[in-house]
Order: structure tokens, then C-alpha cells, then sequence
């Protein structure tokens, strides 16, 4: 995120979501899932790793 962008607020997000169709709130809820679905299983893999690869407390925290 840049330092000039900012949160949508949850008013201007109701009123843009109300152009879109029902189709395309669907897919994009789909891609989010997706998303959210790598990302935490790419959390589960580099925790393991550091788990199985560092010995001390401070590589782990590294």
C-alpha cells in the first residue's frame, strides 16, 4: 500500500458494490477466497520451514 492511499469507507464500498451485477460480486468473492486460501497456505509453508531450518530463537524470530 502507498503512503497516499486510504481505506475505502464501508458507506463509499455499499455504494460502489450497488453498481456491480450479482455475477460479479459472486466471482470477485470467489477470487477473494482464492486469495486468502494461498496466502494462508503460504503462511502454514514458511512456518514449517522455519520451524524444521532455524535452531535458535533468534534465526525463528528472524
Amino acid at each position: 500500500m502507498s503512503a497516499e492511499s486510504i481505506p475505502i469507507t464501508p458507506s463509499m464500498f455499499a455504494e460502489a458494490i450497488q453498481e456491480l451485477s450479482l455475477s460479479v460480486i459472486y466471482v470477485k468473492a470467489a477470487e477473494l477466497r482464492n486469495s486468502i486460501a494461498h496466502l494462508q497456505r503460504s503462511n502454514d509453508e514458511l512456518k514449517t520451514f522455519v520451524l524444521e531450518s532455524c535452531d535458535s530463537a533468534e534465526e525463528k524470530r528472524e
